[in-house]
């Protein structure tokens, strides 16, 4: 072999040498890509899953959040309808013992004098008194009179409301007591002060 023949074959072997180098390094730069590739996939992967897992999470303590707000507003509700409900009960008490004292009070009640008052100053508690007075007295259509007249003062008085119907019902009205007593039922849903009115004498 020629040395020139011996220069060929050594820049042929260079050349192979370095093409196979190339090669190797193409695919160790591929092996390298893929491999950085499925690590950032599984980052992503991972980081999506702790963000599903925290969603998850948020949601859940939402609900529960939402659940003590709805309890505690039911609890709320709760104590606010026995709160009012125990107000009613006070308030009929106390309507209950009015009426009562007031029909004590009637028997001496001088109505001339009460009616020269009213007309001075005119006043619920002295038509009342009036409407009460004549009631008592069996003056039925009196004690209609007073009772419209104490009811123009007060609308929210519901004694005389009674008054006026158990007037109604004693002069055989039964059609107009028992449309006083639907309007007075509308103001008054809760009151107790009809239970003992017979509508159907």
């Amino acid at each position: 072999m020629t040395k020139e023949q011996i220069k060929e074959l050594e820049a042929l072997r260079r050349h192979y040498k370095r093409k196979n180098m190339l090669k190797i390094s193409l695919v160790f730069v591929f092996l390298l890509a893929i491999f950085f590739l499925v690590f950032k996939a599984v980052i992503l992967y991972e980081e999506q899953k702790n963000l599903t897992n925290l969603a998850k999470s948020e949601k859940q303590a939402m609900q529960k959040k939402l659940e003590l707000a709805k309890l505690s507003e039911q609890k709320n509700k709760a104590l606010q309808d026995k709160k009012a409900l125990q107000e009613l009960v006070l308030l009929e008490e106390e309507q209950k013992q009015a009426l009562a004292k007031i029909t004590l009070e009637s028997s001496l009640i001088d109505p001339n004098i009460l009616k020269k008052d009213f007309y001075k100053l005119p006043n619920f508690k002295t038509a009342f008194h009036l409407a009460q007075f004549h009631y008592d007295n069996k003056d039925y259509k009196k004690a209609i009179f007073w009772s419209l007249k104490a009811n123009e003062l007060d609308k929210n008085k519901a004694n005389v409301w009674v008054i006026f119907i158990k007037a109604q019902l004693a002069l055989g009205e039964k059609e107009k007591a028992q449309k006083a007593r639907e309007n007075f039922m509308h103001f008054y849903p809760s009151s107790a002060l009809l239970a003992e009115v017979d509508f159907n004498e």
